[in-house]
């Protein structure tokens, strides 16, 4: 059996498991399951409150170092972000046609950079003004 962590809490566990639900059930199902956001949104203030208490505890004791918290967030988030890169590079080569391959590219890259949704956004405007019937719009995009 294992063991649990000394500070362990059952319900921050079954709010990480609702939230995870939420979201791959608003993927999978999304005719059915609205609002897969709010999985996300749980998940943010659970890691909020978790890296807040870190941090409070960290200060009270004077030992709290931002290199170091930096440091072990790295260490512990960059592996499966960049498995998780990977295997969607690799997934994408036998599923996807080779422009939506060079976009997944782009993808991958701005999430390896944390600028996914800077990267979002502006696609998102361009394919938005690309799409408009507006003259005007379309000559300012041509010159």
């Amino acid at each position: 059996m294992f063991l649990k962590p000394p500070n362990y809490r059952q319900d921050i566990n079954g709010l990480r498991a609702l939230a995870v639900l939420l979201t791959i059930g608003y993927h999978a199902f999304p005719e059915f399951i609205s609002g897969g956001f709010v999985g996300v949104d749980i998940f943010f203030v659970i890691s909020g409150f978790l890296i807040t208490k870190i941090i409070l505890e960290n200060l009270e004791t004077n030992t709290f170092n931002i290199i170091d918290f930096y440091s072990r967030r790295i260490r512990r988030i960059f592996p499966a972000l960049f498995l998780l890169l990977i295997a969607c590079y690799g997934f994408g080569w036998f599923a996807m046609y080779a422009s939506e391959y060079k976009r997944l590219g782009e993808h991958i890259a701005a999430g390896a950079g944390f600028i996914q949704n800077l990267v979002h956004t502006h696609l998102k405007t361009i394919e938005k003004f690309m799409n408009s019937k507006d003259d005007y719009v379309i000559m300012v995009l041509r010159r």
